[in-house]
This record gives C-alpha cells, sequence and structure tokens, in this order.
C-alpha cells in the first residue's frame, strides 16, 4: 500500500513537470521562431523502478524531454530587419566565446549598422558579422545582402543539423547552443525571406486540452493517494484494537 502511495506521488511530480512545460508553450505562443518542447515518460507504474528509490524527486530520471523542431508559419511583416528561413536551419550570431543559433529573425542593428539579435549578439554572415550598408539595402532569396548597387556585401550564415534535438540544446532567449560534443554544423545557403516572422510553432488548443488532460490527472492521483491513506489509516486503527 506505501509502494501504491509512492507509485501515484511519482507520478504528480511527473505530471507537475509537465504542466510546466505546457505553461512555457503558452507563454512564448507569440514570441517568433519559439519551438514548443514536449515531454514523454516511462510507464511510471512500473513498481520495479520504484524500489531502488527513496526520494520521488528523482522522477526527472524516467522523463524524457524533445525540442519539437517543426517549422511553424511565416507571415509577413514588411519590415526591413525581419528574416525567416524556409525549411531547416538557424541563423548564427555570436555568443563571445561560441556560436548559438536562433530561429528568430527578428533583428536590429546598432550605431555600427551590425546587425544584432535583440538580446545585442551580432548575427553572423559567410564573411564575418554582418555590417549593413548605408542607404537601401535588400536581402534576396538566397540569403545575400546587397546594396544600393546590387552588389553582394555578405550572405547570411545558416546553419543545419542533421538531428537538431541530439545536436542542440536551448541556452534562453530563444538561443540553442551545441550539445558537448555534437558534430559541427553544415554551413549551407538556405532561403531567407525578407520581410517575414516565423511564429511558434504551438498550438494552442492542443496545448489547452493536453493541460486539462494532465490536470485532471493530477487530481486522479491526489484521490488515489488520499484514499489509500485512509485504508492505512483504518488499518492500523483496526490492528491496533485486536
Amino acid at each position: 500500500m506505501i509502494k501504491g502511495i509512492f507509485t501515484s506521488a511519482v507520478s504528480m511530480f511527473a505530471r507537475r513537470t509537465q504542466q510546466e512545460i505546457l505553461s512555457n508553450n503558452l507563454a512564448n505562443v507569440n514570441t517568433a521562431g519559439f519551438k514548443r518542447d514536449r515531454i514523454f515518460f516511462r510507464n511510471t507504474l512500473d513498481s520495479a523502478a520504484f524500489v531502488r528509490r527513496d526520494d520521488p524527486q528523482q522522477e526527472q530520471q524516467e522523463l524524457q524531454f524533445y525540442t519539437d523542431f517543426s517549422q511553424g508559419r511565416l507571415y509577413k511583416t514588411d519590415a526591413l530587419l525581419d528574416f525567416a528561413i524556409e525549411g531547416d536551419g538557424f541563423f548564427v550570431v555570436d555568443g563571445g566565446n561560441e556560436q548559438l543559433y536562433t530561429r528568430n529573425g527578428h533583428f536590429i542593428i546598432n550605431e555600427n549598422r551590425e546587425l544584432m539579435t535583440s538580446m545585442g549578439q551580432r548575427v553572423l554572415g559567410e564573411n564575418g558579422p554582418i555590417i549593413l550598408p548605408d542607404g537601401d539595402f535588400s536581402v534576396n532569396h538566397n540569403g545575400e545582402i546587397l546594396d544600393a548597387n546590387n552588389q553582394v556585401v555578405n550572405r547570411f550564415l545558416v546553419a543545419r543539423f542533421d538531428d537538431p534535438n541530439l545536436s542542440l540544446m536551448k541556452r534562453g532567449n530563444n538561443l540553442f547552443m551545441r550539445r558537448p560534443n555534437a558534430p559541427e554544423p553544415e554551413m549551407a545557403a538556405a532561403p531567407v525571406r525578407q520581410g517575414y516572422l516565423e511564429s511558434a510553432n504551438v498550438n494552442i488548443i492542443e496545448e489547452m486540452v493536453d493541460m486539462i488532460v494532465v490536470l485532471r490527472d493530477f487530481a486522479n492521483n491526489q484521490k488515489t493517494i488520499q484514499a489509500q491513506d485512509d485504508t492505512l489509516r483504518q488499518a492500523v486503527t483496526e490492528l491496533g484494537r485486536i
């Protein structure tokens, strides 16, 4: 019976973690280029896994997370500094001691006309940090940056990974970093659309339905613990009388 209470408690910890992930997905529904997180876990009723533990907090050993890297919808903004990658790939930005990657193409420029992320990292091109020319400029479908005379001044550096889930992990601020010992990405030209952004790949209805299911499961586990606790209390009371 105590093992049953323990099993229900572990399930509640897992559902709590799942609810946190779903909440974070919903909070970023309007974040350009955001990739939702998903969770899956082994059968939490596998008693062999629990008898080796004495701390329900260790439910993380049974949980596995992954990021859904499917492309979100591209929508038009007409802003000169908004860009979206069609298909696979990530914009490459300067993270100081390492390269970072993002699908969020909502950029700004600094006083030196360097193209920057909203958090202040320089966006990299094939010829180093992207410095926009004075006056008019445009970006063609191949990601080439053209000045007013249609001369190529740089091209967006686009990184591609065979399996982003094996190679990348979230860094925060909608940035990804390469996992230790992960293979170097392939740097290749990719279709880039100026004046567009990629929406988050979060389905609001799906996330809300999942949250309801998780909440109900959490509540059912609470009731199960209460029922088992009442049964245990009665058993102890009756045994005491005998």
